[in-house]
């Protein structure tokens, strides 16, 4: 907040019309202007995602109300199996209600934009204790576990696709030891549908 009051005694103030050194004065003017457009920068960066996080509240809450999600999974009292599954999460515990091309659109009254919550899929990682653990528990020969990893013994992913050129069959390792992280969605300003 102070950073707001600031900004209108900093801002542009040193503005030389042509190419030279600064002064003093000039400089420590920069810097601060710098400081308080930081400080700025800094606060709406936040308040942006805390922006997306109230929405990303309100399409959670919208899809309980309207019953698009459910919250825990329902389990039969006497089987004790599920009978409705519980909607999948993103990292941050937010459904991911939204498809690929399937966006959840959130209108904003009184223009033509929207708020909307779009899938992205989960990035690939692959998980090297899994691998270490396979060669471990002699599920992988010690030949094909130095193939996919360097001296130190990490993962290297040049020479595994250079093992996986030479021999395709541990393009099927690669797919045991590949994991998909969470589905997870964004939100952006769209024009309404």
């Amino acid at each position: 907040m102070e950073a707001l009051l600031a900004l209108p005694g900093v801002f542009g103030k040193v503005q030389p019309d042509s190419r030279r050194t600064l002064t003093a004065d000039e400089v420590k003017g920069l810097w601060d202007e710098r400081l308080v457009l930081k400080a700025i920068g800094d606060l709406l960066d936040s308040r942006e995602e805390d922006i997306k996080t109230l929405v990303r509240h309100h399409l959670d809450v919208d899809a309980e109300e309207s019953g698009r999600a459910v919250s825990k999974a329902v389990i039969d009292p006497e089987t004790h199996k599920v009978i409705v599954e519980a909607t999948p999460r993103d990292i941050n515990g937010h459904y991911v209600l939204a498809a690929p091309q399937q966006p959840e659109r959130l209108n904003v009254p009184g223009t033509d934009q929207a708020f909307s919550r779009e899938f992205r899929t989960g990035s690939i990682s692959v998980d090297a204790d899994l691998l270490l653990r396979l060669h471990e528990d002699g599920d992988l020969s010690r030949e094909d576990y130095l193939s996919f990893t360097r001296e130190v013994r990490v993962f290297d992913k040049a020479k595994a696709l250079a093992a996986i050129s030479k021999n395709p069959n541990l393009l099927g390792l690669l797919a045991k030891i590949s994991r998909k992280g969470l589905a997870s969605t964004s939100i952006q300003a769209r024009k309404q549908k």
